[in-house]
């Protein structure tokens, strides 16, 4: 790697990444009239790890361009099993590993991340007599991208969502929490550059008022009025006002008190 040339190897890649949709691409053919015609581009975005060669396995490999994977109770990624491994544990107590950080996997190999095309407003269920129901659009994964596991889940989650054909529309766009906290530049404003609206997860602790400016309250990733009624703040807490705060945001007041934007993202997904 330290020969290597990193342009060079960036490039192989981009053609790596364009021929294996390319083919992809080949197989949604006969998929595109009901893709052009029902579905509004709306996608999700996930990370699914490529079968892998396992601590233990009597070979290894020299892949400088794969990595370890590693999976916890807390679905915790580190970059590498030093931190975790058993013989690190101080049999004296001093640091003992708890329940949710030990391991419950870890391979060697890729991740590939994948989108997956759906429909928001239909949830895909059969038809009574258990046939597929042909006007809601299926959940195809449109394209993909490979990396290195948990190093770079923005970035490559971007890069996928740029092989989808141009002729395709752009609606909303939802992943797990690998997404929302990636700095702004590696998935935020890339993803809205594109036209997607982005839709998150927050945990139990980043719900309510997060911050203020000029008097607005920002509200799990949105500017609202701060005469917005408190139930509909995600102040609630605990699964019985979770439901009274989910009957709150479905009265017509927080709509109006959210501020609507002034323009549309700029070519980097800056928004007024």
């Amino acid at each position: 790697m330290a020969k290597a040339d990193p342009d060079e190897l960036a490039r192989k890649r981009a053609l790596m990444i364009k021929l294996a949709n390319l083919i992809l691409a080949m197989s949604l053919r006969e998929a595109m009239p009901l893709l052009e015609d029902r579905w509004n581009g709306s996608v999700c975005v996930d990370a699914t790890h490529a079968k892998g060669l396992a601590p233990n396995s009597p070979v290894t490999s020299t892949d400088p361009d794969a990595a370890w994977y590693v999976r916890t109770a807390k679905h915790k990624d580190p970059l590498a099993l030093d931190d975790l491994a058993p013989d690190r544990q101080d049999k004296t107590g001093a640091r003992l590993l708890t329940k949710a950080e030990r391991i419950k996997k870890s391979l060697f190999g890729y991740d590939a991340s994948l989108v997956i095309a759906r429909d928001p407003s239909r949830n895909g269920v059969p038809l009574p007599d258990g046939s597929a129901d042909p006007d809601v659009v299926p959940a195809l994964v449109i394209a993909f991208s490979v990396d290195k596991p948990s190093h770079r889940p923005g970035h490559v989650a971007v890069e996928a969502l740029q092989q989808i054909d141009d002729s395709l529309p752009r609606g909303y766009l939802t992943g797990d929490r690998a997404y929302n906290d990636q700095k702004p530049e590696n998935f935020q404003l890339p993803v809205r550059a594109m036209g997607y609206e982005p839709v998150y997860d927050y945990p139990k602790d980043q719900l309510g008022v997060q911050a203020g400016f000029a008097g607005a309250e920002l509200v799990e990733g949105n500017w609202y009025c701060p005469s917005m009624p408190p139930g509909a703040q995600g102040s609630h807490q605990g699964p019985d006002q979770r439901e009274d705060r989910q009957a709150d945001l479905d009265q017509p007041h927080p709509r109006p008190s959210r501020l609507p934007p002034k323009q549309r993202p700029d070519a980097e997904g800056h928004r007024r």
